[in-house]
């Protein structure tokens, strides 16, 4: 699913007239992954009767969501018509990373693949957040700007994909 939201948002450039579509089909595309990678979290990390792992990291992603919000608001980000498609897709990753965080937490940090895949949450998350900053903040942003955008987003990539190598 990175792959083809990655595709996608590559085919902005072709038009400016079906640039928010492409926008849009980009953060669905990454929001299904997202969702698979919660699903995946739970099945594989989850431990029964302990009903508030399940609660907190949607009460957190929920947390960080507004304050993502208030602070994109602040700092001269509009989504314009993507708002409502923006905030599901910071909820889903808000989501993604605070899951990872609490089976990690759950698990006492014990196992490699699950502190691999959350690292590689969080790096995705700052991707993504400058990736925002880029998309729905007027201006230009430097060739630095992106530049570490670019290289957070590898790691985020690589570490996700690396804790797979942990699971055997």
């Amino acid at each position: 699913y990175g792959f083809l939201g990655d595709v996608f948002l590559g085919f902005k450039y072709i038009t400016t007239k079906t640039k928010n579509a492409w926008i849009l089909a980009g953060m669905f595309s990454f929001l299904s992954g997202h969702i698979f990678y919660i699903i995946a979290l739970f099945m594989e990390y989850y431990i029964q009767a302990h009903i508030v792992f399940i609660i907190l990291p949607f009460v957190t992603a929920a947390a960080i969501a507004v304050v993502y919000l208030l602070i994109f608001k602040k700092v001269g980000i509009n989504f314009g018509k993507l708002l409502p498609f923006g905030v599901l897709y910071l909820l889903c990753l808000s989501s993604m990373v605070s899951t990872s965080l609490y089976m990690a937490i759950l698990n006492k940090f014990s196992i490699m693949a699950l502190v691999m895949f959350f690292i590689g949450a969080v790096f995705f998350a700052a991707s993504d957040t400058m990736l925002t900053g880029a998309y729905f903040k007027p201006g230009k942003r430097s060739k630095a700007y992106m530049a570490i955008y670019s290289v957070f987003y590898y790691i985020a990539q690589f570490a996700i994909a690396f804790s797979i190598f942990f699971l055997v």
